[in-house]
């Protein structure tokens, strides 16, 4: 047995009555802070040196499936080819005890990335950059092999004050 329109009419009536009007939320303006503090970091690091943002890691299984993997690989803010070794960067505004396992993913994966087979017998380094300091996570980045760096960019005083009001987690 349907609804009748009697029955349509009251649910309808029922359901305006609990909808209350909510204005529109003010769409807020994404900024990924944290790709703009690696590029800030790298560019006073590392100045003109060979560097790839967003970088690809790991192995493409088939050739079938390249174009494919080419967008599911897991990618490092950045990685920086010097003459003596590799340095994998990931940044983080405020350090967390993932970004230790993140980069160490990354550096392992590394060794099966196409893209970098050149530049296989170069050792690798690992670098967590964060705005923040945080002694739990640099003392486990260290114990990890990893180096710490904490690197306040240019906008930090925006992102801080933005953060502490709520607008940014």
């Amino acid at each position: 047995m349907g609804l009748t329109q009697e029955d349509l009419n009251q649910i309808r009536a029922e359901i305006a009555a609990n909808m209350k009007a909510q204005p529109a939320k003010k769409k807020q303006v994404h900024t990924n802070w944290e790709k703009n503090m690696v590029r800030e970091y790298i560019a006073t690091k590392y100045g003109n040196k060979l560097t790839i943002f967003n970088a690809r890691v790991g192995a493409i299984p088939e050739e079938r499936k390249k174009e494919m993997y080419k967008f599911l690989r897991r990618w490092a803010d950045a990685i920086v080819v010097t003459r003596d070794e590799i340095i994998v960067i990931e940044g983080k505004m405020r350090p967390n005890p993932g970004v230790i396992s993140q980069l160490q993913l990354y550096m392992r994966e590394l060794h099966n990335t196409p893209e970098f087979e050149e530049y296989q017998d170069l050792p690798i380094r690992g670098v967590i950059v964060s705005a923040m300091g945080d002694t739990t996570v640099e003392a486990m980045a260290i114990e990890a092999g990893l180096d710490f760096e904490v690197f306040k960019p240019s906008f930090y005083d925006v992102w801080e004050e933005k953060r502490l009001n709520g607008y940014v987690h």
